[in-house]
């Protein structure tokens, strides 16, 4: 276990600053080999309700890796529960092992206040009932180092409840650090027979709580929004009702609702009985005006109650406002009701949790608040052959220009590119800011900007498409947002765009310019592309059924030729990466290298039918034991195919070319 603990130390910081995550290193096996030793200890092995989990990042490298033991009564995630946990300080100079608490539920549950006492509250009561001499060697606080540099320091301050901090040239033996182990794991093992003690009666604290998030009407045109932030409160009418909690059911709502001009007044009903019944401490509710305007957020902090006082809004719930400036709903925004639960709806949540910060699910629970950082090295360091300088001009054509499309042969990596200048432009890994969409024959105006569809109670609704979308939450923030349309000539852009075709022009990309579109949500609704939305077509210049793209296209995007990259580049990923011999891989280049030019030469093709180096460049997801065999497989099943297609009247020449590929395999 030193050993592997001593290199994680010592090679962490460096791969983190200058490695991609993705793929086969050193890092992933290190925890692996912990890992495994861990579990094979006799104390551990022989308990079946442990387990044994590491991380070291989701997607990009974590702060702070870690590896944990847990038993599955108690939590099989470091987001919540009590566990034994390895975590490996930042800059490599140490590494503390603990009984922790997970935060990232409880946190979000309670809020970061409550969330603190409550680790608090439970971190003493088991530190006063195990603090016996025999532990008497161990910490009570988190070593500082491993949390100073993240967000919630405080909350894993508060939930360590014994901890050992060893530094790098301080390593304990192997025996010492199982005999550290044995220690703990016997707290722990204590503490799961005794944890219903540690719980409160009124603990906030299980597996299936989850916020509800709420949208709530603040009076006519926001009447009532300044008199909810000054009280703390939020509130509904509907004073003719009295005390909503004398009401036993939504049904006995709804007859006393009912008038002779309404006589099924469900939606009321449905309000004054969620309002009363279901909002619950914790959940987050929004201040709205109609369908689209936000005017706060906040989190409910104490339960209903009517207040006669209160002329025309007495139904009320207390709310901590965390947040007070504007912003929008996506898309076509939410209902008009007073209540809505909109928990349900994706594009919602999002914009909520991103509006107060509340991202932390996704996190590792021991890394800082990560924002995934995205930039021109982070496209080479996922595999791009391209030169920083490359890439820059593209990305410089994207910001000046606002549209581009990259054309090139099959396999030269458009779509994977376009994905990745999306994310450097927007400066992080923003799969919510990156839009995708598919043009193909049967796709219409309808499908991409808007157009009418069935609706769930049998009606048609106008229904806004990915781009009509796009534009919407665009033009709710400065930020970048970007459209990528793989094989955008596969349809028929003009038709597809329609008048948006003339807004997508870099010059019209403002208020001044704004059109009517061929179906409009309300009379006067004239709609422009923000500036800071951006489009990134693709286009796969070697397929003979499509027609040219149309001129008025054209115009108004930038074209970006991709090529085959065979280079050094290339070459020294799939050393580095896959580990493949120098032989192999000047072998594959020749070999691709003669029927690229066999193609080129070819009058009836040309350079725009070349090979590209996606086809002999291995995904991430693999696993190559035998490269020869794997390159044969690719050659066979899917550049074979490709030849017999080109020279679908010379059957014999493709043949010939498909073996010499695989000639001396």
């Amino acid at each position: 276990m030193r050993r592997e603990i001593e290199e994680i130390l010592r090679t962490y910081a460096d791969f983190r600053a200058t490695k991609p995550f993705k793929g086969p290193h050193r890092i992933s096996q290190l925890f692996l080999e912990l890992g495994n030793q861990i579990s094979e200890l006799a104390f551990i092995k022989e308990n079946e309700n442990l387990i044994v989990k590491s991380s070291y990042g989701k997607g990009n490298w974590a702060a702070v890796p870690w590896l944990a033991v847990m038993d599955t009564r108690e939590t099989s995630s470091t987001q919540d529960g009590t566990y034994i946990v390895f975590l490996f300080r930042e800059n490599g100079e140490g590494c503390s092992v603990k009984i922790g608490q997970g935060v990232t539920k409880l946190r979000k549950s309670i809020g970061a206040k409550g969330a603190i006492r409550e680790l608090e509250r439970k971190s003493a009561l088991i530190r006063k009932k195990y603090n016996s001499s025999e532990f008497s060697h161990f910490d009570q606080t988190i070593d500082s180092g491993v949390s100073a540099s993240t967000q919630l320091a405080q909350l894993y301050e508060q939930s360590t409840i014994f901890s050992k901090y060893y530094p790098l040239e301080e390593l304990p033996d192997d025996d010492q650090l199982t005999e550290v182990l044995r220690q703990l794991l016997q707290i722990y093992a204590m503490y799961i027979a005794d944890r219903k003690e540690f719980l409160e009666d009124n603990d906030l604290v299980n597996d299936d709580l989850e916020e509800r998030i709420w949208a709530v009407g603040a009076g006519e045109n926001g009447s009532e929004w300044s008199t909810f932030l000054e009280k703390g409160r939020i509130a509904i009418g509907w004073q003719r009702l009295g005390d909503l909690s004398r009401y036993s059911s939504q049904h006995d709502i709804l007859e006393a609702l009912r008038t002779e001009e309404n006589k099924n007044p469900t939606n009321d009903a449905l309000a004054c009985y969620q309002f009363s019944r279901e909002i619950s401490v914790g959940d987050i509710v929004v201040a709205k005006i109609g369908r689209k305007k936000i005017l706060g957020m906040g989190r409910v902090v104490s339960g209903y109650e009517w207040d006669g006082s209160e002329e025309g809004y007495p139904n009320t719930l207390g709310v901590k406002w965390l947040r007070s400036d504007p912003t929008e709903f996506p898309g076509s925004g939410t209902t008009t009701k007073t209540l809505t639960e909109i928990t349900p709806y994706t594009s919602f949540v999002s914009l909520v949790k991103g509006y107060l910060d509340l991202n932390t699910e996704n996190l590792d629970e021991h890394s800082e608040t990560q924002i995934n950082e995205y930039s021109i090295d982070s496209i080479i360091a996922d595999g791009c052959f391209l030169t920083s300088s490359e890439i820059k001009i593209y990305l410089d054509r994207l910001r000046v220009k606002k549209n581009i499309i990259l054309q090139g042969p099959p396999g030269t990596g458009k779509t994977w590119l376009a994905k990745r200048l999306a994310y450097a432009l927007i400066g992080e890994k923003s799969y919510a800011k990156v839009k995708t969409v598919q043009f193909h024959s049967n796709i219409s105006y309808e499908d991409f900007v808007r157009g009418y569809r069935p609706s769930s109670n049998g009606t048609l609704a106008l229904i806004d498409g990915p781009f009509m979308e796009a534009v919407e939450d665009a033009s709710n923030t400065s930020q970048p947002f970007v459209v990528v349309i793989e094989e955008i000539n596969r349809g028929q852009p003009a038709q597809i765009f329609g008048e948006m075709l003339t807004l997508l022009e870099a010059d019209k990309r403002n208020a001044e310019e704004a059109m009517q579109l061929t179906y409009k949500r309300e009379g006067s609704e004239r709609v422009f592309i923000p500036p800071n939305l951006y489009v990134i077509g693709t286009m796969n210049i070697a397929d003979r059924s499509l027609a040219l793209v149309d001129l008025a296209l054209r115009r108004r995007f930038a074209f970006l030729d991709l090529e085959p990259k065979l280079n050094n580049a290339w070459r020294e990923f799939l050393r580095d990466r896959w580990g493949f011999s120098a032989d192999f891989i000047s072998r594959i280049e020749a070999k691709i290298t003669d029927l690229n030019e066999e193609i080129s030469n070819d009058s009836r093709l040309g350079p725009q039918f070349c090979i590209g180096h996606s086809y002999v460049t291995p995904p991430d997801e693999v696993e190559i034991r035998d490269a020869d065999s794997w390159f044969r497989q690719v050659a066979e099943t899917e550049i074979a195919p490709l030849l017999m297609e080109y020279w679908f009247d010379d059957y014999e020449k493709a043949k010939k070319l498909a073996e010499q590929l695989v000639h001396g395999l």
